[in-house]
């Protein structure tokens, strides 16, 4: 009887708290990426290919994340979300102006987010990938590699 109440009801093991913590994160995903669709749709309708593409990419692995999560598989749960996190803050960057884009400042949470689910060291690998391709990122707008 206990094995069921991983699914709705946060426990003392850590492994609860965890997969708590995830599906949280997984459900506000999925309803930031449908608030941006909405917005597109409504009022910025030159963004609207671009929310379509991260909204139907948050979608597929945000129901990933869930089998995963359902499936007792929380250390891959949590890093597919956390790299899916990142890749979507540092493709929004690339694309935007670089470390100039307000997104850039995305990379504080994807740190945050995956020390708390995947531990401090997890968190210390993203400061140092963030911090690497955010110096490319100078390099690449000082030479003008980045896209208009």
């Amino acid at each position: 009887m206990k094995d069921n109440y991983i699914d709705f009801i946060p426990g003392d093991s850590e492994k609860e708290l965890s997969a708590s913590l995830l599906r949280s994160l997984v459900i506000g995903i999925l309803f930031l990426s449908g608030m941006f669709i909405l917005s597109a749709l409504l009022v910025f309708h030159e963004l609207i290919a671009r929310a379509a593409f991260f909204s139907g990419t948050a979608a597929l692995i945000c129901l990933l994340t869930f089998w995963l999560i359902r499936r007792r598989k929380l250390r891959l749960a949590g890093l597919i979300f956390v790299a899916f996190l990142w890749l979507i803050v540092s493709f929004g960057a690339y694309t935007a102006t670089g470390v100039a884009a307000p997104i850039f400042f995305g990379y504080a949470a994807v740190i945050l987010i995956g020390a708390l689910v995947l531990g401090v060291r997890t968190g210390l690998w993203l400061v140092f990938l963030s911090v690497g391709f955010g110096g490319f990122m100078i390099y690449a707008d000082a030479y003008h590699f980045l896209p208009d």
